[in-house]
């Protein structure tokens, strides 16, 4: 997710704001081939079911305490783990002890209308799939669309984006990603989240934010709900598109 044509002003930024910047895993890179790393992450999964079983630890308790029974059977049968199986496991190891899930927003300000096959419905952005994305659906670049979640959980370690249509490099270059978001924790303006026009995933700082909240406000208090905003401030322009892509947002999570 360039037409370097466009200036683009920067609407609604408060110097009164924070900035704070998204941080990148080390090993992460500006362009992924999102297919390839996608069968690679497969193979990885296979293998490892291989070695356990190759181990003779074959019974249900083993096996079931780390891998969906579905995928399990499925290895069993076939040999190799297709990718619907692949991402309905993404979907539950969560369930086990803790781990990364993906995180559906409660709202949205506008979507894109579906285009034959392909939809930029909210759900994209918790399926694990980094190929599918939401897309706003407002006129221009999007500036002023927001996205809303709950943040309810005091085991949230980490939160993670996956800016723009990460379903290929020359979709995520074609189309337009987030260059800053002004965050809103209910309803009150936070600070400026800056996101770098990369390819990956991105980790919002939680113990940055966290330090920015008004007395009373924690992101880890016990039983406490937050409603986090993402309002779309500047973006990276795309070459081809104006709409503005995120693929997907996920959490970390851990009792530990």
């Amino acid at each position: 997710m360039l037409l370097l044509l466009f200036v683009l002003p920067l609407f609604g930024i408060s110097q009164e704001l924070p900035l704070i910047y998204a941080s990148i895993d080390s090993d992460e890179t500006q362009y992924i081939d999102r297919d390839k790393r996608l069968q690679r992450d497969i193979k990885t999964l296979e293998n490892e079911i291989k070695v356990l079983i190759s181990t003779g630890d074959t019974t249900d308790d083993v096996l079931l305490d780390v891998y969906y029974p579905e995928v399990l059977k499925y290895y069993i049968k076939f040999g190799k783990i297709s990718e619907e199986v692949y991402f309905k496991y993404l979907k539950l190891t969560h369930q086990i002890s803790g781990g990364v899930y993906g995180i559906v927003p409660d709202y949205v300000s506008s979507t894109l209308s579906s285009q034959g096959n392909n939809s930029y419905d909210k759900s994209n952005l918790g399926d694990r799939d980094a190929r599918t994305a939401w897309v706003e659906g407002a006129d221009g670049y999007g500036i002023g669309e927001y996205i809303e979640m709950v943040i309810d959980d005091d085991a949230v370690r980490s939160f993670y984006i996956l800016n723009g249509y990460q379903k290929s490099i020359k979709s995520w270059k074609d189309n337009s990603r987030v260059k800053s978001f002004k965050v809103y924790i209910d309803n009150i303006p936070i600070c400026i989240l800056e996101l770098e026009d990369r390819m990956g995933k991105q980790g919002i700082p939680l113990g940055t934010l966290n330090d920015l909240l008004p007395e009373g406000f924690d992101i880890w208090g016990d039983a406490l709900a937050l409603e986090m905003r993402l309002e779309i401030l500047e973006v990276y322009p795309g070459e081809r598109w104006k709409d503005v892509c995120i693929s997907g947002f996920s959490i970390y999570w851990c009792y530990c």
